[in-house]
């Protein structure tokens, strides 16, 4: 008997270098940065002034473990389970950091010597292993998460080379904010007011999505208010697209409607838009509330595009919604596969039915597709139909006395 089904899961990367300070790989470790803002025994606002090549050489080992990707430094101990290890070798810069403020720690100076990590010359293999060297913009205002140097006192490095690097926005709002010295807040509290304040500007920029992601990451339900005056601001659909995801994220649901709304707007739709409203849809999927799903997610059963139609009926799915059992079954003819798979496995869950043969995994389902839906198909015509539209009973015509 199976207890549920497989999903669908498209996963998107994009590998590409920026000048030879950043790596950007795909299957890059998902690391909190509210968990490296812990980390970091230094966190300051501040500017790079300047960057020099040094000669020094760092070496950082690639272990394949049960699985997944880590990154350990040259000296720990790798895993008995280890099944593969490599050997990257990259180079070192030393930057000068202008320091503006300092959210955690103590750093008297107003400049801050720094050790970043960069490709060398020629080692363009780097570009293939999952770990992301951030690039610390230069002259741009920037949060650092830092910790001292091991081997060089008065130097620091990046806490965690995944998220170190923060960018914030060089606006006045920022730049007041910086300056306050009175705001209030632990420092992650502290780092995501920054962030909400640069939230408006980086909506115009490529940055954007990052500090969505750094903004929720950091204040979870806190980010609403920031979150929904960007939505009151915008017009522009992928940035709407992204900051409605956002809200479904953290679990703020009060914009739910509006999410619908957006995902069956018509008009022209660019494949980024696209994207976004299905990356939305992925999201509202896992909504768990059976009022939203059942008051709000309907018309999404018909959305022109496959994707939404899938997902939507799998947010059906997870409630066991008896009462959509005809469209469930009208799924099975739907032209994409998907939407079959998950209006089959829908009516599974709807009349709890799991054994051999009625709710396969995805695999079984495309080696044998017909067979199970004609399985399906059948029961509707013989039973499920006359179960599932009786006519309403009729009047009563009894008088009813005192």
């Amino acid at each position: 008997m199976l207890s549920g089904a497989k999903r669908y899961i498209a996963i998107g990367f994009t590998v590409m270098v920026t000048g030879s300070s950043s790596v950007f790989g795909y299957g890059m470790p998902h690391v909190k940065l509210g968990e490296v803002c812990s980390n970091a025994e230094l966190i300051v606002v501040g500017r790079i002034t300047a960057v020099k090549a040094t000669d020094k050489t760092l070496r950082l080992t690639r272990v394949l473990v049960k699985g997944q990707d880590l990154v350990l430094a040259t000296g720990e101990k790798i895993p008995q389970e280890a099944k593969l290890k490599q050997d990257y070798v990259l180079g070192a810069q030393h930057a000068t950091f202008a320091v503006q403020r300092v959210l955690k720690g103590t750093f008297p100076a107003k400049e801050l010597l720094l050790e970043l990590p960069c490709l060398k010359q020629g080692e363009h293999g780097a570009m293939t292993f999952s770990m992301k060297l951030e690039r610390v913009p230069r002259q741009a205002p920037v949060m650092l998460c830092l910790c001292a140097h091991k081997e060089t006192p008065g130097l620091f490095t990046l806490a965690n080379a995944y998220r170190s690097a923060i960018a914030i926005a060089d606006v006045p709002a920022v730049a007041k904010l910086v300056d306050d010295a009175a705001l209030p807040g632990t420092p992650h509290q502290q780092a995501g007011a920054l962030l909400a304040a640069s939230l408006e500007e980086f909506s115009k920029a490529d940055k954007f999505a990052r500090a969505l992601s750094d903004l929720i990451n950091l204040q979870g339900r806190a980010a609403s208010p920031a979150l929904q005056n960007l939505l009151d601001t915008s017009q522009d659909a992928i940035v709407r697209g992204k900051v409605l995801t956002a809200l479904v994220e953290i679990g703020d649901y009060a914009h739910l409607a509006d999410a619908v709304k957006f995902l069956l707007a018509e008009g022209t739709t660019t494949d980024a838009v696209l994207g976004g409203k299905r990356t939305l849809m992925t999201r509202m999927s896992m909504v768990t509330d059976t009022n939203l799903i059942v008051k709000l997610y309907g018309p999404l059963l018909r959305h022109p595009d496959a994707w939404v139609r899938a997902e939507a009926t799998c947010a059906f799915r997870e409630i066991r919604y008896r009462t959509l059992v005809p469209v469930f079954v009208k799924g099975l003819d739907d032209p994409d596969r998907r939407v079959r798979y998950h209006s089959m496995i829908a009516l599974a869950f709807a009349l709890n039915q799991f054994e051999l043969g009625w709710a396969p995994d995805t695999e079984l389902f495309e080696n044998n597709e017909r067979e199970y839906l004609t399985r399906w198909k059948t029961w509707w015509q013989t039973t499920g139909q006359a179960q599932f539209t009786q006519p309403p009973p009729a009047a009563s015509t009894a008088t009813n006395h005192p």
